[in-house]
């Protein structure tokens, strides 16, 4: 029973990671004030999740978006900036006078900041000297108390932290310089990476974690590799979009098109904004590989939709007061006569992509292997009982032959479950992308349920086993009957898979819902079956 649950368990799991790749419906709406267009989103979000679509909220959109995007440059008030700089002297001073503990607090907080803010923080050069030269009062901090690799540490992470700038000369003990070079003559010895940026337009200003690095076409070459914050300006009034780049030995390539950049933000909520608004909306949606819903006011004060995907621009259609999309959801249905929206260009069965379908084509074989593996040691098993059963307690073999018998027990329930997993897991990677749930994975998991049915039903009908020394057939029968009843289990829950993973996938119509309080809690299951 445990391994069954565990199974369901990981059909669960397995559906929800290759619902992952499935696309989501994204709601943005065209407004330059986007806090007042913030409640008619969440009214058209609404709507859209109630008729069955997946539609990720506001905050899911912004962390998406500027996780996989850019975030916009970081943004420091002048009392910021100011506490920062004396949190600095106050570390220096407590440093003179060996105060570790204290230096250490101020020390943390400009650090924090520092982090959060470099590419504000390193946008003047004397002030990227002073963030450099603070980060190595805390590798004085821990010198002077005995801990080195800490101190080496800190020292690489000054080093990203404000790359190719040369720290004040003569506000650092000789042990800090030192170990600086040390650290400095470690990094180029180790592979480094190639920086390629490229703008559209081009011959626009390039900074690498704030510091101004040359204009595009830029390349940079000999960079150690890790974590870099990327800003393309081509206005010197406009702060560029981080843009968080993973530098890896050989050639990192990364174009930023700062048109695209200057009509999205992702701040309060993802908006667009201005005449190219529909450009840029499908350009995110081929990149994102999403379907948005557009929203854009009307002369009157109201607001309509309109769907976008990759190239395709849909009618606009009016929403309601509160961004109400009931006829919206209508028009799409009656556009393509489906539940959601759907790529022009999908067939109503569409194959994985390679990557997915081969990781359920390896799930698969290694789910058959374990079968295959199981039922070699359950007719060992069989094989050994038989031998046992037909001993009396007082033959020399008899402890031998159960120990034997025995031993197979284990193995033969662990590759059953483990090839029932495997192929479920499998399937739910492989199975091709379809409209709905088709009637064959209905089929699957009726034959499922009827399968563990089978094998529930095998349990109750196992003879009793009083004493394995006494009563050997009855328990050599009750044990091969046990483990048949875990191959009819585990077989049925790659069947009961297929269903699942159509019903609960990100474009599925089913969601699951949940709800509770101090005295009760509800589970419930919504959408169009």
């Amino acid at each position: 029973m445990r391994g069954t649950i565990l199974l369901f368990a990981l059909v669960v799991v397995t559906a929800s990671a290759r619902a992952q790749g499935r696309e989501d419906v994204w709601v943005v709406p065209i407004a330059n004030d986007p806090e007042s267009a913030a409640p008619i989103a969440e009214g058209t979000r609404r709507t859209l999740r109630d008729a069955g679509f997946v539609v990720p909220a506001a905050e899911a959109l912004v962390e998406r978006f500027e996780t996989t995007i850019s975030q916009p440059a970081p943004e420091l008030s002048q009392r910021q900036l100011d506490e920062w700089a004396q949190r600095s002297t106050s570390a220096v001073r407590n440093l003179a006078r060996a105060d570790y503990d204290a230096a250490r607090a101020d020390l943390a907080i400009t650090q924090a900041l520092a982090e959060s803010a470099a590419e504000e923080l390193n946008r003047e050069a004397s002030r990227a000297r002073q963030v450099l030269d603070t980060c190595l009062y805390l590798v004085r901090a821990f010198l002077e108390t005995g801990d080195t690799p800490q101190a080496e540490t800190q020292a690489r992470e000054c080093r990203r932290l404000v790359p190719r700038v040369d720290p004040s000369q003569f506000r650092h003990t000789p042990e800090v310089r030192e170990l600086l070079e040390r650290v400095d003559a470690a990094i180029a010895r180790e592979p480094l990476g190639r920086l390629v940026v490229e703008s559209e337009p081009s011959g626009c200003a390039v900074r690498l974690a704030g510091v101004a690095s040359g204009q595009t076409p830029f390349t940079l070459v000999d960079l150690a590799q890790g974590t870099y914050g990327v800003q393309v300006e081509c206005s010197p009034e406009d702060r560029g979009r981080v843009h968080r780049v993973e530098v890896r030995t050989g050639e990192t390539r990364v174009h930023i098109d700062t048109r695209f950049e200057s009509v999205l933000r992702s701040r309060p909520i993802v908006h667009a904004h201005g005449d190219d608004a529909l450009d840029a909306l499908k350009k995110l949606s081929r990149r994102m590989d999403v379907s948005i819903v557009a929203l854009e006011p009307t002369a009157r004060g109201g607001w309509t939709a309109r769907l976008i995907e990759r190239n395709d621009v849909g009618e606009r259609v009016e929403l309601g007061l509160r961004g109400e999309a009931h006829e919206f959801v209508v028009s799409l249905r009656d556009g393509d006569g489906g539940s959601r929206p759907a790529r022009s260009s999908r067939s109503d069965d569409v194959e994985r992509s390679p990557v997915w379908l081969a990781t359920g084509l390896v799930l698969v074989a290694a789910g058959v292997g374990a079968y295959g593996g199981g039922i070699a040691t359950h007719r060992l098993r069989a094989k050994a009982g038989d031998t046992y059963a037909e001993l009396q307690a007082t033959d020399p073999e008899f402890v031998q032959r159960q120990q034997d018998w025995l031993a197979y027990q284990v193995p033969t329930h662990v590759l059953a479950y483990v090839g029932g997993a495997f192929v479920a897991a499998g399937f739910a990677f492989a199975l091709p992308e379809r409209e709905g749930t088709p009637w064959w994975a209905w089929l699957s998991g009726g034959v499922g349920l009827l399968t563990a049915g089978l094998g529930a039903a095998l349990v109750v009908t196992l003879p009793d086993c009083e004493q394995v020394a006494e009563t050997q057939r009855a328990c050599v029968n009750r044990g091969q009957g046990g483990q048949r009843s875990s191959f009819l289990v585990s077989t049925a829950l790659p069947l009961l898979t297929v269903p699942f993973t159509y019903l609960f996938g990100r474009d599925a119509p089913v969601r699951v819902e949940g709800s509770g309080s101090a005295t009760h809690a509800t589970l419930s299951l919504r959408g169009t079956f």
